[in-house]
């Protein structure tokens, strides 16, 4: 046998070495596996980061925003209606009302609900207008909202909302409530409207009393919960729940109203004798308890409507403009007892002699003049131009006469002197159960010629609410009181929950001195000037 020969290839010059298509066929499925493993390896990290991406969505609306998520959803799902709880009564303290809770009503709409009636939205907004008294454009923008929830008129007379509920009634219109309310009325008007105050219409403490003691009047709101659909209407196989309001305390003052009556006509005819232009006041105090009797002051304002244009004002009025409010906490709502400061003038005179005589420099009977007293580059004369030469110090004080509480003061000295202008309480507030009271004005570092002058009651200023105070101490043994103007808090039952007793803040001057001066006071009216 011959043996075979191999088969040369011949490869033409410049071609490449190729596989043969035996190679090309084994290696094709190979290279497409290697693709497609590619491709699900990218679409499964796509998946995981997704279900990552969503599983820290989930994890931040569960613990990051569960709670206020389910807040919302509470909300949306639970219609809310607020219980107002009475306010408390204030009463004088012979139980006579000063201020009362009339009943009203509150109408309120889900526009939602009212653009599902059959009537027209223009003939009910025009009926509605028409019984309520108000505008019918107003009413209609409202129904025209995309809300649950408008207020419609608020604190409106009872008989109006029966006629409004009888008009829905027999028209069979939804998307109304009528809720009950109260207001706060006022039977005596101004005569004590700057101890009283008043409220907004939401029965928001705005000043005085009202405003002082609002944390014990107010009350603590309850609440209805019921569930409601996605257009704000109540489901009718839903539970409600109620959180139960609780009313508040009612508070007996020491006010007696009658004596308040008595003290504004007097300061009436007083500021209309003496041609009074910038107001004045008055208070009435029992020196032995401190207890307030009366406090007015003038101008004064109706605490129904403590916004209405003031007596005597020239120009246009609103009352809810900056510049109207701003005038009316200058002047009718002041309450110039606490809130202004004066120089006391010739009523200071006791407080000095009180302190000449505690420090016996001076006696009833001792023999003074009012001759002019030169104190460095002033001269102290007395008010009369004819002089009334030597007197008592019992006399002087009758006599008002300036240079002999010159001398008595100068004779304790500076420090002596403004030592009891401290003890009496000039240079503290005295503590009343009213807002915004103001403090004296007194020189820091006095000067002999200030002293001299203060002595009869210049160079310095003063509250009317202090001067009383120091005056009580004169007459009830020496005793600086705190003055109390409220004198219990009562719950509904009648049982006292807070009761104010005469707190003595200090001991100023003793019982002899005390009754020394009160003896000569009670001559100054009948003998004196």
């Amino acid at each position: 046998d011959k043996k075979q020969k191999p088969v040369k290839t011949i490869q033409r010059k410049g071609a490449k070495n190729t596989p043969s298509k035996e190679k090309q066929v084994k290696k094709q499925p190979v290279k497409k596996i290697s693709i497609i493993n590619r491709r699900l390896k990218v679409l499964l990290f796509i998946f995981i980061s997704i279900l990552v991406l969503l599983l820290i969505r989930i994890a931040y609306i569960q613990f990051i925003r569960g709670e206020e998520l389910r807040i919302k959803a509470f909300e949306q799902q639970t219609k809310t209606t607020v219980i107002s709880p009475e306010r408390g009564i204030i009463y004088d303290r012979n139980s006579m009302e000063l201020a009362v809770n009339v009943k009203v009503k509150t109408i309120t709409i889900n526009p939602v609900q009212i653009k599902e009636n059959e009537i027209g939205l223009d003939k009910i907004a025009n009926d509605i207008s028409e019984i309520l008294g108000s505008d019918k454009e107003s009413i209609l923008k409202k129904f025209k909202k995309d809300s649950l929830y408008e207020i419609i008129s608020r604190k409106i007379d009872v008989e109006v909302s029966k006629k409004l509920e009888k008009y829905i009634e027999d028209n069979g219109i939804s998307g109304f409530d009528i809720y009950s309310d109260t207001k706060r009325y006022y039977p005596e008007k101004n005569i004590i409207s700057h101890v009283i105050g008043f409220t907004g219409i939401d029965n928001e403490a705005r000043e005085g009393l009202e405003k002082y003691l609002d944390p014990y009047l107010k009350g603590i709101p309850g609440k209805t919960l019921s569930g409601q659909d996605r257009k704000g209407r109540e489901l009718s196989f839903d539970i409600n729940n109620r959180i139960e309001e609780k009313d508040g305390l009612n508070a007996v003052l020491t006010i007696d109203i009658n004596i308040q009556r008595m003290v504004s006509d007097a300061l009436d005819n007083a500021i209309i004798k003496h041609k009074i232009s910038d107001g004045a006041c008055a208070i009435a105090m029992d020196p032995w308890t401190g207890e307030i009797l009366a406090m007015v002051s003038k101008p004064d304002f109706d605490s129904n409507s403590p916004w209405s244009k003031p007596y005597g004002y020239k120009g246009e009025w609103s009352g809810y403009t900056q510049k109207d409010v701003n005038y009316l906490y200058r002047n009718n709502w002041k309450n110039k007892s606490i809130q202004e400061t004066y120089e006391p003038g010739s009523t200071f005179k006791a407080i000095t002699s009180a302190a000449g005589l505690e420090e016996s420099v001076i006696t009833p009977e001792t023999i003074v003049n009012d001759d002019p007293i030169e104190i460095e580059d002033r001269v102290f004369n007395c008010w009369s131009k004819t002089l009334h030469g030597e007197e008592t110090f019992r006399e002087a004080i009758y006599n008002s006469c300036n240079p002999v509480f010159v001398s008595v003061a100068n004779k304790m000295g500076i420090d002596k002197f403004y030592s009891y202008l401290r003890d009496f309480g000039f240079y503290d507030l005295t503590g009343i159960d009213l807002i915004g009271e103001t403090n004296s004005i007194i020189h820091e570092k006095p000067s002999i010629v200030d002293m001299s002058s203060a002595s009869f009651g210049q160079r310095f200023t003063i509250t009317p609410v202090q001067l009383i105070c120091a005056y009580n101490a004169i007459i009830n043994g020496g005793d600086l009181l705190k003055p109390l103007i409220v004198k219990t808090l009562i719950d509904n039952e009648g049982s006292i929950v807070l009761e104010n007793a005469p707190v003595i803040k200090k001991k100023v001057i003793s019982k002899e001195t005390s009754a020394i001066l009160t003896d000569i006071l009670e001559g100054v009216v009948s003998v004196g000037t």
